[in-house]
């Protein structure tokens, strides 16, 4: 298997534990309660047809346009459907939301990754810099590893 199709299955896997715990938290909170079937139907969708799922995610987006864990679902299904421009819009918008969320988790890699497949290399570089500085390990610092090694080749 290649190192390109094992970070693709790392990614996936990654999405679909991030949206689990999302999804949770939202429903724990109880945001989206009347669209709550169309929320986990989009989730349920992302790693399969993320095409399906931006589509819901837009509808549910249209009501709820401050939820930032909505945009940064949104974020993950248009990086999973190659759309990386519309990925690092919607990871702006989260930023533009809630500025701290450059400061959670995995978000600076994530947001990286969509600037390094959407052609801007300088930012990805910044943003992979910043996520050095989080306690990330395993898979998400093996990922974070290979996009360094990625840029320094270019």
């Amino acid at each position: 298997m290649s190192i390109h199709l094992k970070l693709f299955y790392t990614l996936v896997f990654t999405v679909v534990i991030s949206v689990a715990s999302l999804i949770l938290g939202m429903i724990q909170q109880n945001k989206f309660k009347e669209d709550n079937s169309n929320y986990e139907l989009a989730m349920s969708m992302l790693p399969t047809n993320p095409s399906v799922s931006t589509e819901l995610l837009d509808k549910l987006a249209e009501k709820d346009s401050n939820n930032d864990s909505l945009w940064l679902m949104k974020g993950n299904a248009y990086f999973n459907e190659g759309k990386y421009d519309k990925a690092v819009s919607s990871f702006e918008k989260v930023i533009e939301i809630n500025p701290l969320a450059i400061t959670f988790d995995v978000f600076p890699l994530m947001y990286g990754e969509a600037h390094l497949y959407n052609g801007n290399q300088e930012k990805a570089e910044l943003l992979f810099k910043h996520a050095q500085d989080m306690e990330l390990s395993g898979d998400m610092l093996e990922r974070l590893n290979y996009n360094l090694k990625q840029l320094e080749k270019k």
